[in-house]
């Protein structure tokens, strides 16, 4: 499975464009690289096709799909969004150029 790239590699706070989502299908985010202490990757959802945006909270993660993403085993960490609905990605501003990708 081939990834795609929602945000290019850039040091500049960033956001993907629409991402569309169907009922039950899902992505797998995850970052070029290992995210610094305060870099994070969040996401929004839109409901009504993209035109305004909503911060996504949930009770664990408060919004943040990725941040400081490396696992005890040292591996880049993967979120996992979940449709239906249309969604975006935004990175923070970051030390490194970051990209960030999907898998579906």
């Amino acid at each position: 499975m081939a990834s795609v790239t929602a945000i290019a590699a850039t040091t500049d706070a960033a956001t993907s464009s629409l991402i569309t989502l169907s009922a039950g299908q899902s992505i797998q985010v995850h970052a070029s690289q290992l995210l610094e202490d305060g870099e994070k990757v969040t996401f929004d959802q839109s409901p009504d096709d993209g035109t305004t945006w909503q911060r996504v909270y949930d009770s664990d993660r408060n919004g943040v799909l990725l941040e400081n993403n490396i696992t005890l085993s040292g591996t880049v960490s993967r979120a996992i969004v979940t449709g239906p609905g249309d969604f975006r990605l935004n990175k923070t501003k970051t030390d490194n150029a970051v990209a960030v990708y999907y898998d579906q």
